[in-house]
């Protein structure tokens, strides 16, 4: 039994969800700890059992024309170098179109077969040679500042084409129908939500299937809805969420 009542002990819905977070992973530790799996993927299904005997036959006679250094072995190795590429090449090309038309009606696959296909040119990796908190500070600067500068460029445009500006800001008022409130979520609400969520997602930053959280929705349904509320009540989005 876990004793969900000491996150009620708790002041703040950061502290609540640290509990909560606390003890969801321990139970899961010791009922369904996590196991590291090395998954054997082949990055190139087209090559058959032949293409492969050819390359290892085309390896031997690359060391025979090493060994020998006769022009003879080296032609000949250059020859079987040229038929294997395009071999390859050509099977590469027949297994494509095979998995594009066995999918045809399923434009998630084809896309993935296509990304398949194209080959992978070397990303960088972005280096900042600032600090986090500097970076910050230019990111609310950029945002703070768009509003203005749209106005800005909105007024000189006004001018520039003999449009009357008005300086005075008049409040726009919305149909009730179209406002948005925050209202308490029900437990039904939070279930159907996470019930819909795809289990093939990668799990978060704390290595939780979606697929177990589904399984344990009975036993964490309700703590979770509590969170949420105390999120909207308090107007605060915990921390702990903010990494997702």
């Amino acid at each position: 039994m876990i004793p969900w009542d000491v996150i009620n002990l708790q002041d703040s819905v950061d502290d609540r969800l640290a509990a909560f977070n606390a003890l969801f992973l321990t139970c899961l530790d010791k009922h369904a700890p996590e196991k590291v799996i090395k998954l054997k993927y082949n990055p190139k299904p087209f090559i058959n059992r032949e293409l492969r005997s050819s390359i290892r036959n085309k390896s031997q006679i690359c060391q025979i024309a090493r060994a020998t250094g006769t022009l003879e072995n080296w032609n000949a190795f250059k020859s079987l170098k040229r038929r294997i590429k395009c071999a390859i090449r050509q099977a590469e090309t027949d297994y494509f179109n095979k998995e594009i038309l066995s999918n045809k009606n399923c434009r998630g696959a084809i896309w993935k077969t296509i990304r398949r296909a194209i080959p992978k040119s070397p990303s960088q990796q972005l280096t900042y040679i600032k600090d986090t908190v500097s970076l910050s500070n230019q990111f609310n600067v950029f945002f703070t500042s768009v509003g203005q500068q749209a106005a800005t460029s909105s007024r000189k445009l006004a001018v520039e084409h003999g449009l009357q500006v008005s300086e005075s800001v008049l409040p726009v008022r919305y149909p009730e129908d179209e406002l948005f409130y925050f209202r308490p979520v029900t437990c039904e609400e939070i279930n159907k939500v996470i019930l819909s969520m795809p289990n093939n997602k990668a799990p978060g930053y704390d290595k939780v299937p979606v697929k177990v959280i589904k399984n344990c929705l009975p036993e964490i349904s309700d703590t979770v809805t509590t969170l949420i509320n105390l999120s909207f009540e308090s107007s605060t989005f915990p921390r702990e969420w903010k990494k997702r």
